[in-house]
């Protein structure tokens, strides 16, 4: 793999976690899993 390819793969996985992480968000704003309430109230 050259350098120009790893900078594209670089590029192309911040900008899969750019999309996804808001997602994610807004998914646990919509729909909180009993997981996360467990661990925010310990």
């Amino acid at each position: 793999m050259s350098g120009d390819d790893q900078t594209k793969w670089k590029v192309r996985i911040l900008g899969d976690m750019l999309v996804s992480f808001p997602a994610a968000i807004l998914n646990l704003l919509v729909n909180p899993s009993p997981i996360l309430n467990i661990l925010e109230f310990r």
